[in-house]
Parts: structure tokens; sequence; C-alpha cells
């Protein structure tokens, strides 16, 4: 399997443009275009807020769709040499078997958490940033949720789908055991994707440490979370 100890990924102009050119970006780069985002995907992000502050949650979607860019934190993508469409790749409900897609795998995990019910995303925020796995994290454009990228050594597998999947088990159960969060399902996919979004108070931890499949699996399989 392809893996890189500089975490790179890819960001996509937006989701209605995934045919478009990608560019790779560094984890660095990414947290400056989070803190401080070009005027015209500032506006966007404005834009989006004050529509669902509206209510107007198509009127959201629509924007970020158009407007907003998106990144694939598994690393360098290369989503059609196999003859995959985007469509295909992005909304597949199969992870495992997708490593043709990824040239170099960051060694990057998506950990997105939703804001609970009628509360915020405090503790969230908190966990992350105390975490000794999270490189980046930031709230999501909706501000409903926090986008994490994690830090892990990839365990030995097949395939890198396998590999990455269960990666990310692994780091669910940990962050649900650790910090009580439940991590959305999309970061099992070697083609998550997120949305870029306007946080100055984006956490970014250049010294973390990968989380380690293997050393954590004894414990996580005793404990009956896989």
């Amino acid at each position: 399997m392809s893996t890189s100890n500089i975490e790179n990924v890819t960001c996509f102009p937006s989701r209605a443009a995934l045919t478009g050119e990608a560019v790779a970006v560094s984890i660095r780069d990414l947290a400056h275009m989070v803190q401080e985002p070009k005027p015209h995907i500032n506006k966007a992000i404005e834009n989006l807020r004050r529509a669902l502050d509206s209510g107007d949650e198509s009127g959201a979607r629509a924007i970020a769709r158009v407007s907003i860019p998106l990144v694939a934190p598994a690393g360098t993508l290369r989503f059609f040499d196999d003859g995959a469409t985007c469509e295909d790749v992005f909304y597949s409900t199969t992870y495992v078997g997708l490593a043709p897609l990824v040239e170099t795998h960051s060694g990057l995990i998506l950990a997105e958490v939703d804001a609970p019910d009628g509360g915020d995303l405090c503790d969230a925020i908190d966990a992350f940033e105390r975490d000794p796995h999270a490189l980046l994290s930031f709230v999501t454009p909706s501000r409903r949720g926090l986008t994490g990228f994690l830090r892990v050594k990839l365990p030995d597998a097949p395939t890198l789908g396998e590999a990455h999947n269960r990666a990310f088990q692994c780091l669910a159960a940990y962050c649900q055991q650790r910090h009580g969060l439940t991590l959305k399902h999309n970061g099992a996919s070697l083609a998550a994707l997120c949305y870029v979004s306007h946080d100055t108070e984006t956490q970014y931890n250049p010294t973390a440490v990968p989380f380690d499949v293997e050393g954590h699996r004894v414990k996580i399989n005793q404990q009956g979370s896989l």
C-alpha cells in the first residue's frame, strides 16, 4: 500500500466541480485557508450561514454545492483512471476495496462530529484540542458540526481500503471511549469529503502523533467495541 509521512490532502473547487482540477494542499496551508479564507469563499460561507439562520436549508445546500471547496483527507486521489464516476465514488456505501482511487495515503482519517440536539460543540472542540492524535480541527460551514483530521498508523491489510476502514473503526471506538464522541461514518471511506470552512479558532497541532491501530486493537476488542 502507498502511504506518506507528509500530510498532503486533495482539494476540489466545489462539489459541483468534482470533475475539475484538483490540487494537493498541505495541512498547514489548509489550516491557514480555514482561519483566513479567500474573500469569495468567506462570502459563500457567510451566505450559507445566513441562509441556515433564516431556515433556508435548500438555499444553503445550493451555496455549498457550487461555492465552497471540498477536501479529501485520505491523500492524493485519482478518481477516473479506473472508470469510476464521481457519483459512484462519493455516494457509494461500499468503502472496502477503493485503494486504486488513492495514489498516496496521507496517514489521516476524517473524524466528523455533529453537535448534540440543543447543544453546542464545546465538548468536542475541547476533546480534539487535547487529543494527542488530532492534527487539525475546525467548525463546519454550517456551525452544526466539527471536522477533525486524526493522524493514524495504518494496520496491515490486503488492500488500502481495508486498512483505512479498519483504522477508522478503531478510531471511532477510541473517540467514543475516551471522549464520548460519536464519529460520523463517512470517515470510513477513502473517498470521504469535507467542506472547507471559516473558523478563526482552528486547532492545528503539527506535533500530533499517529494513532497505532495495531497497538490499540486488543484493548478495543476486549471492550467489545469492534
